[in-house]
């Protein structure tokens, strides 16, 4: 029996994972659904250990503790709540932990599809004070030599995939917004200061909050199809986000502390809609809360009502001057079967410290992803980290991501891609006696045209940034860059 128990355990334990984090979360957005939903799990816990264990009496004592939990829970709510309240609490309670037999509008649409920008036709521009700061849009890259990464748009496009004939079809819609001044102030300056905003993220659950009819649609959706596939999972992990806007013009950025789920529940839902499959008229839609304005404005990072939990890729280059590059799996949460970066994800919480500065918390969260990505926990290695720049990914709420470029002191051969985020890895050699420009270049036309079963493999947005702020790079600073890359060839 405890053999067959412990076995049980293992295989629900990213089941339990989820749905305990779910919970957790739901409590802190003081959502009673969660409060009943994580005392009904817990009771099933109990019932559940009780029985692998043949804990007999103890299994008798957690229907009384479940009970003593019920009356708790009333007797609390009874000073701050009328009785027609906590009569619909007891409601609840009975139909999470007994009945559970009426199946809810949430549990329809967990099998529903979901869909992005729905009629998301409309031109989006630039703010005032974003053009002041010398943003301007790139879109998707065209297959030809003469435009090898982005279409530069006067400050509006449409997100429907209406393009000129001549643009990739594939990935519309699917844009950018940078400044070339805010990464020459990244690049430059490695002293920015963060000024952590500790009560921040109240302002973005309040609205998460509001919004709960139309964004718990969403959560439970993702939840049953992370829970209907192990290999997608979907967990919190805390993350730090962008508060404010980058100003060059300023020495410092504010930040905060959030979780995944709340950009879950902001960057990655406003704008789409849930689709029922076997009724296409059916709809549930964030559509209206994208953070475009009547102007049909993208609104900057400090109005938006996002997380903005902070994004970051880097390009690898290996000891023996290999660019190192993934192609995802399915399984990724973005960017499924398309080229990445060696190293990308978000910069968690545990990235930064009161001591390190803001640019030194990107090159760490880099670093750190490409470690993970390339199975070199364990191995024993150096690296050396160059921001190279910053966009705002507009399909994802105007999210902000940073790029750089990694020198890693280990060979390719060291490299092995984690299988939970890619597949296959792919290199090209870098040489110190070619000008480094046109390398990047012809590089970057074999990846355009590369094949894997017939099929071409698409550049994910990052890894496009990734190389053209690289040769913006090199243009600029070319001894730098290669000083960076080769001096110890």
């Amino acid at each position: 029996m405890f053999g067959i128990g412990v076995c049980m355990l293992i295989i629900m334990g990213e089941y339990i994972k989820t749905k305990y984090q779910v919970f957790i979360y739901k409590l802190r957005l003081k959502s009673w659904e969660g409060i009943l939903q994580v005392i009904s799990y817990l009771i099933t816990i109990v019932l559940t250990i009780s029985y692998f264990f043949d804990f007999y009496s103890f299994l008798k004592q957690s229907y009384v503790i479940a009970f003593q939990m019920i009356f708790v829970l009333n007797l609390a709510v009874s000073f701050f709540f009328p009785p027609d309240t906590i009569m619909n609490i007891i409601k609840n309670i009975i139909n999470h932990i007994i009945s559970n037999n009426k199946e809810s509008k949430i549990k329809q649409t967990k099998s529903w599809t979901l869909m992005e920008n729905i009629n998301m036709n409309q031109n989006i521009k630039i703010s005032d004070k974003e053009l002041s700061n010398g943003f301007e849009i790139l879109d998707q890259i065209s297959n030809n030599s003469e435009e090898l990464l982005f279409h530069k748009k006067e400050y509006e496009v449409s997100l429907s995939g209406n393009k000129s004939n001549n643009q990739n079809p594939r990935n519309s819609g699917d844009l950018l917004f940078r400044s070339k001044k805010i990464d020459t102030f990244l690049r430059d300056n490695d002293s920015i200061k963060i000024n952590l905003k500790l009560k921040y993220i109240e302002k973005i659950r309040k609205k998460i909050n509001a919004n709960w009819n139309i964004l718990s649609h969403f959560f439970e959706n993702k939840i049953h199809k992370s829970l209907a596939d192990p290999k997608k999972g979907f967990y919190n992990e805390t993350k730090l986000c962008l508060t404010d806007d980058i100003d060059p013009q300023q020495n410092e950025v504010n930040c905060h502390k959030g979780e995944y789920f709340d950009s879950f529940l902001t960057n990655e839902t406003y704008g789409k809609y849930l689709k029922d499959p076997t009724n296409h008229s059916s709809t549930i839609s964030a559509e209206d809360l994208f953070p475009i304005d009547s102007n049909n404005t993208l609104k900057d990072i400090t109005n938006s009502d996002l997380n903005n939990h902070i994004g970051v890729s880097t390009l690898g280059v290996t000891k023996d001057n290999y660019l190192v590059f993934l192609i995802s799996n399915d399984n990724t949460q973005h960017n499924n079967g398309q080229w990445v970066c060696a190293g990308s994800g978000s910069i968690d919480f545990k990235d930064y410290s009161k001591l390190k500065t803001f640019n030194q918390t990107i090159k760490d969260a880099m670093t750190r992803e490409l470690k993970e990505e390339n199975s070199l926990n364990k191995t024993d290695f150096s690296a050396e980290t160059k921001i190279l720049g910053f966009f705002r990914w507009i399909k994802r709420g105007g999210k902000p991501e940073f790029v750089g470029i990694t020198k890693i002191s280990c060979d390719y051969t060291d490299l092995e891609p984690d299988r939970k985020e890619g597949f296959r890895i792919q290199t090209y050699s870098l040489s110190p006696e070619t000008e480094l420009k046109l390398q990047i270049e012809n590089i970057i036309k074999e990846l355009l045209e590369f094949k894997l079963n017939s099929r071409n493999i698409e550049l994910s947005l990052p890894l496009k940034y990734s190389l053209f702020a690289l040769l913006e790079f090199i243009d600029s600073k070319p001894d730098v860059i290669k000083k960076f890359l080769f001096a110890k060839s």
